[in-house]
Order: C-alpha cells, then sequence, then structure tokens
C-alpha cells in the first residue's frame, strides 16, 4: 500500500509538472525564443501526457486511501486486495505512458521543428 501511494503521488507530481511546462517557461523567461514553434509542440505533447499521468497517479491513490477509510464508513474488508491490485495496475499503466510519452518525444517529434532548435 504504501509502495502504491507514494508512486501515485510521484505520478500526481509528474503530472502536474508536464501539464504546466508552458507556464514553468514563463516564470523562467523563457518565452519568446527563436524555437518557440518547437517548444509549443513540446509544451502541447508534455501538456497531453501530463493530464494523462495526473489522473491515473490520482486513480491509483484513491484506490488506497479506499482502504484506508474507517470501515463502519464504508465496509472495504473483503476487497482491500483487489484495491491493492487496483491501484498496482494503475500505476503499471502510468508507467507505459511515461515510456510512451518519452517514446513520442524522441521519435515523432516532426524532424523539421528539431532543425529550427
Amino acid at each position: 500500500m504504501e509502495i502504491v501511494t507514494g508512486i501515485g503521488i510521484i505520478m500526481i507530481g509528474w503530472g502536474v509538472l508536464l501539464e504546466e511546462c508552458k507556464t514553468l517557461r514563463e516564470i523562467f523567461g523563457l518565452l519568446g525564443t527563436p524555437d518557440e514553434a518547437w517548444q509549443e509542440l513540446i509544451n502541447h505533447r508534455c501538456h497531453n501526457y501530463g493530464v494523462g499521468q495526473l489522473s491515473i497517479g490520482l486513480i491509483a491513490k484513491i484506490c488506497i486511501e479506499l482502504i484506508k477509510i474507517p470501515n463502519t464508513i464504508i465496509y472495504t474488508g473483503e476487497v482491500d486486495d483487489y484495491l491493492v491490485a487496483d491501484g498496482l495496475f494503475f500505476v503499471g499503466v502510468g508507467a507505459l505512458l511515461l515510456v510512451r510519452h518519452v517514446l513520442v518525444m524522441y521519435f515523432f517529434l516532426p524532424r523539421s521543428a528539431v532543425a529550427t532548435r
């Protein structure tokens, strides 16, 4: 349970960072550079994958938090193992999404956009 909770929190944090890539560039004064078209493409892809990581991380965390709710409110005694398995499943899906994001960023950025860098 602790591992799924920890990884879920990491996925949520990573998703937020990916989602707000453009805002971070703005904070550090990195907007308006000569490679702005390429950066916009990266921002768009990072935003989409960030929303996915954030959502999947939240679902994994919710699965574990349901176990921690006192059984007087919601009885989960018989399904605790299933909730942990569901949380692990979503952590796995998040890992696959992360691998896909890396592959998309490396192999499928338009070469013309990379050349302007």
